[in-house]
C-alpha cells in the first residue's frame, strides 16, 4: 500500500490519528515540525523591534492655534476655544503654535486674558457694593468706589501683560539648564502666553482667580513638557519658581497700594444710643 502524500492530509484540515497511524503518518510529527519553523532573517517584525527615539525640532511650526486662525471663526469664538483648549489639553495647544519666531499673536492673546482678570475684579466690586448697600446705616461714596475699582481693574489688566513679559524671561533663564538645545525667547513667550488660557476662570468672583492660578500652573507644566521635551520635574520646578516670583510681586505691590493709596469707599454708622425714658417719681 502506497502512503499518500502529506498535502492530501493537510487539505482535509482535521484527520483522526487512528486513520493516520496505520499509514505511517503522525500528526505530532507535523506539529513539531511546524513549531520549529523560524522566519527568515530578512523579515523584520515591527512588534519585536525596539523603538528608536526621534529628534524633535522644537522650532517647527504647527498647524495653527484657534487664536491664530481667528480670521475664519471670529475673534471671540477663537479666544474662548483657545482658552478651553489650554485648560483641557495644553500640550496639544502649544504644539500647534504656527508663529514661533514672533510674539505678536501671543501678546494679543495675553491682553485678552488680562481682560478676563479685569472683568472678574469688576464683578467682585459690584457684588461687594450690593452687599454693603443692603446693610443698615451704610454710607457709600460712589465716586471713591468707582475710582478704586476702576484703577484696580485697569492695573490688573496691565499687570497681566507686564508680568507675562517678566515671567517669560525668567522662565527662559530657568529652562536653559533643562534643555540641551538653545531655546529662542520668542518660543518661551508664546508657550507661556497660550498657557494663560485658564484666565477664563478669573471672571468668577472671589474663587475664580485662585482656580485660574492653579490652572495656569498645570498648563505651564504640561505645555513646556510637551513642546520642549523636558522632564515633568524640570517643567514643574521652573513653573513653580516663576509663578511664585510673580505672586510675590503682586503681593508687594498690593500691600504698598493698600497702605499708601487705598481709600475706604463706605462706612457703617454706629447704632444710635438707646433713648432713656424719664419717669416721674
Amino acid at each position: 500500500m502506497t502512503k499518500p502524500e502529506r498535502p492530501m492530509y493537510r487539505a482535509f484540515g482535521f484527520v483522526h490519528w487512528s486513520f493516520c497511524a496505520p499509514l505511517g503518518y503522525s500528526i505530532r510529527q507535523e506539529t513539531q515540525a511546524m513549531a520549529k519553523i523560524t522566519p527568515p532573517k530578512d523579515i523584520k517584525i515591527a512588534a519585536l523591534s525596539k523603538k528608536k527615539s526621534q529628534a524633535v525640532d522644537i522650532m517647527e511650526g504647527g498647524g495653527g492655534t484657534p487664536w491664530e486662525d481667528r480670521g475664519s471663526v471670529g475673534t471671540l469664538k477663537a479666544f474662548l476655544v483657545t482658552c478651553l483648549m489650554s485648560m483641557r489639553n495644553p500640550g496639544r495647544l502649544v504644539g500647534s503654535i504656527r508663529f514661533v519666531e514672533t510674539t505678536g499673536e501671543a501678546l494679543r492673546f495675553t491682553i485678552g486674558c488680562g481682560v478676563m482678570w479685569g472683568i472678574g475684579i469688576m464683578l467682585t466690586g459690584l457684588i461687594s457694593l450690593t452687599y454693603v448697600a443692603s446693610r443698615p446705616r451704610a454710607i457709600i461714596d460712589i465716586p471713591v468706589f468707582a475710582m478704586q475699582y476702576g484703577a484696580l481693574t485697569i492695573g490688573m489688566m496691565g499687570a497681566i501683560v507686564l508680568l507675562t513679559w517678566v515671567a517669560a524671561r525668567m522662565m527662559h533663564s530657568l529652562l536653559g539648564a533643562e534643555v540641551k538645545t538653545k531655546i529662542p525667547l520668542s518660543l518661551t513667550t508664546n508657550i507661556l502666553a497660550y498657557c494663560l488660557g485658564p484666565s477664563l476662570l478669573a471672571v468668577v468672583p472671589f474663587v475664580g482667580p485662585v482656580a485660574a492660578a492653579i490652572g495656569i500652573l498645570v498648563a505651564l507644566i504640561l505645555g513646556f513638557r510637551r513642546r520642549l521635551q523636558v522632564t515633568t520635574k524640570g517643567a514643574a520646578t521652573c513653573s513653580v519658581m516663576t509663578l511664585g516670583a510673580m505672586a510675590l510681586i503682586v503681593v508687594v505691590v498690593w500691600t504698598i497700594w493698600w497702605v499708601a493709596g487705598w481709600q475706604q469707599w463706605y462706612k457703617i454708622e454706629p447704632p444710635p444710643p438707646p433713648t432713656q425714658i424719664r419717669t416721674r417719681a
